[in-house]
């Protein structure tokens, strides 16, 4: 799987949304949400199953009110422990601009 550096970390993706919940199944990490187009990020959370929780999440709406779906892409940051997650999606989101769907 390609690496693209994001906000100084190394990020795995991307992987379209509407096949993320199968590939992504039982993988932990920090995740963003991206529109494929302009490569603009919408969103950032952190799971133990990063699949899941994007098939799932509480604002997927707003993802889509920006984007149609077939247009969204997720990037992963692999990182199993739950402190370990939340520290790197803190630095994450310090070097990352506005997230229009990321909680103010």
């Amino acid at each position: 799987m390609p690496t693209r550096v994001i906000a100084g970390k190394f990020f795995d993706g991307p992987w379209a949304l509407t096949f993320a919940p199968g590939l992504l199944r039982h993988k932990p990490g920090v995740y963003l949400i991206a529109e494929k187009r302009g490569m603009r990020f919408l969103d950032m959370d952190e799971s133990d199953n990063v699949g899941a929780h994007v098939a799932n999440h509480e604002r997927r709406s707003c993802w889509t009110k920006h984007a149609s779906e077939s247009d969204l892409v997720v990037y992963v940051l692999d990182v199993d422990s739950p402190g370990g997650r939340f520290q790197q999606g803190v630095e994450a989101r310090e070097g990352l601009p506005s997230l229009p769907c990321y909680p103010k």
